[in-house]
């Protein structure tokens, strides 16, 4: 993963990073890699759930790049939960959009790093202290692809109190309305 997540980084870089955009069951992906997702939280003991909103349509996207995007910001979660813990992750749709999230309950992101967070390499904590494996690469990978599918990601977060990244991405790609 780390590999693939460094080639694509270069990818979207040099603008070489191709998207198969289709309609693609944003619902089912999100079940589908939680699910895939479950064995890397029962090994921390970390509860993940999901739920939807909304009535589920059909998203225009490159399903592969969306469920890296979701893979990451789940590793994300589970790297800086607490065992014991839960993490949600949700899909939303309504007419134009539609949104997927994942809230942990880990120790959080002080405001000032907010921005950050989305560099490449840019990694929070002294480095002889962290206790989380990575390169930096993740969030701006997720920042990327969401970008590239005319959507944005947010985080909402405040130390102590756990992160929550939240993906909008519109239903339909621009010239296909």
């Amino acid at each position: 993963g780390l590999v693939e997540n460094v080639l694509d980084f270069s990818r979207h870089e040099q603008g070489r990073k191709q998207y198969e955009f289709e309609a693609t069951d944003l619902a089912m992906l999100v079940r589908e890699t939680t699910r895939v997702m479950q064995t890397c939280a029962t090994e921390r003991e970390i509860e993940l759930t999901v739920e939807t909103a909304g009535e589920p349509e059909p998203v225009e996207a490159d399903g592969q790049a969306l469920q890296q995007v979701l893979v990451n910001l789940l590793d994300n979660a589970i790297k800086h939960s607490p065992p014991q813990s839960r993490i949600e992750v949700g899909v939303q749709f309504n007419a134009a959009h539609a949104q997927f999230w994942v809230q942990d309950h880990g120790e959080g992101i002080p405001p000032e790093d907010h921005k950050k967070i989305f560099e490449r390499f840019y990694r929070r904590g002294s480095e002889m202290r962290r206790k989380t494996q990575g390169v930096g690469l993740g969030l701006a990978i997720v920042k990327y692809v969401t970008e590239a599918h005319g959507g944005s990601v947010a985080v909402a977060s405040a130390a102590g109190q756990g992160s929550r990244f939240t993906v909008t991405l519109p239903l339909r790609q621009p010239g296909n309305l």
